[in-house]
């Protein structure tokens, strides 16, 4: 059935409000072709495609009057702007556009919570860039327009303490990662599991990796900067990029006291590796004692991590290496005193942790849904 349109609102839409065809097809729910022909039956001159272009620059322009309050750089925040930008973002100087597209929403919402405090004026939103398919992450963007800003972008560089600082926030958010390994070594006859970690920003820039290292060394955090270290895959191409490292323990600490992430992934991760920081290393008493537990007793990988201080994935890793065999764990609300007795006997001490309650029963760790974890 034909939609009807009257023709004042079609003339109010299409010549007073000077949208495009695309637009009315949009606001109507029609096919371009339709909105097209619509447009012609009510008398209505349709516009030459270089009409459109110079009203579509128009909008552009208008749309880039978004101008920087003055002295904004003066605030140390704005420089996780102009970090973030720098990691993962696009100036775009000719049409005035700025633009930041990532996977971790949390990140363009805080991104966008500074913007709105400094240019409380700027009309920002977050909009979906990329939608998520199979293996394809879903990516969300932030557009800024601004003349202003996308000339003067290059400029802004962190003099301060506190700028550096936030700068470095920024631009971690944008494009650092945190990572951690297990690896078995063998030093003469001796075999123990060592634990890896590092905190690393990867870019294609070797000189702007020195100056934001530099940064870091002022802020007492040691880093080691890689040149053309590391393959990035993008758009189907490999890319050699060099990075910034941070592997010493103290410089670690200071990276979360001072610059941390604000992306809950990249933050649960860094919090991880701090914990496991200072622990020492599983040598082959613990490897056999790991592997007696998990053999002899009902106790499963987190239990284990409990009682002798590491963490799961230390358990994990030493389980699937020695190739223990997946199977559940029996039945019960709780672990039974001869099993607590048990692992006491292996482990040669108390397991003060495991508890009495009111009732009398020990609540050390409920299995009733937990199963052998490799």
């Amino acid at each position: 059935m034909k939609k009807e349109i009257s023709r004042d609102i079609l003339y109010e839409e299409y010549i007073t409000k000077e949208k495009s065809i695309k637009e009315i097809a949009k606001f109507f729910n029609l096919s371009y072709n339709t909105a097209k022909l619509r447009l012609k039956e009510n008398n209505i001159k349709i516009r030459k495609d270089s009409e459109q272009m110079r009203i579509n620059y128009k909008r552009r322009l208008i749309k880039n009057r978004n101008y920087l309050p003055e002295n904004v750089d003066e605030d140390p925040k704005f420089f996780y702007i102009i970090g973030a930008i720098k990691g993962d973002g696009h100036v775009n100087e000719k049409d005035g556009v700025i633009q930041i597209s990532v996977i971790d929403m949390d990140f363009l919402k805080y991104f966008k919570s500074i913007i709105n405090e400094l240019m409380p004026n700027w009309n920002v939103k977050i909009l979906k860039h990329i939608e998520g398919k199979e293996n394809i992450k879903s990516q969300f963007r932030i557009s800024i327009g601004s003349r202003d800003f996308s000339i003067k972008f290059r400029n802004f560089i962190p003099r301060t303490r506190d700028q550096k600082i936030w700068f470095l926030k920024g631009i971690f958010d944008a494009e650092g990662s945190a990572y951690f390994s297990w690896k078995m070594r063998t030093i003469g006859k001796y075999q123990f599991l060592s634990f890896n970690k590092n905190i690393s920003l990867s870019q294609k820039d070797v000189k702007d990796l020195e100056l934001w290292s530099s940064y870091l060394n002022e802020l007492s955090i040691k880093s080691s900067l890689h040149d053309n270290s590391k393959k990035l895959r993008r758009n189907s191409n490999r890319i050699k990029v060099s990075d910034i490292a941070i592997k010493n323990n103290d410089s670690i600490r200071q990276f979360k006291n001072l610059v941390g992430f604000r992306i809950k992934r990249k933050h649960d991760r860094l919090n991880y590796i701090i914990s496991n920081i200072g622990k020492s290393q599983m040598k082959d008493k613990d490897i056999s004692l790991i592997l007696k537990l998990y053999k002899e007793t009902s106790f499963g990988s987190h239990s284990i991590a409990k009682i002798l201080d590491r963490s799961k994935s230390s358990i994990l890793y030493i389980l699937k290496k020695y190739g223990v065999s997946y199977r559940n764990k029996p039945k019960g609300n709780h672990f039974i005193e001869s099993e607590i007795r048990k692992a006491e006997e292996i482990c040669n001490r108390k397991l003060d942790f495991l508890l009495k309650n009111k009732e009398g029963d020990y609540v050390g760790h409920n299995r009733t849904s937990e199963k052998r974890d490799v």
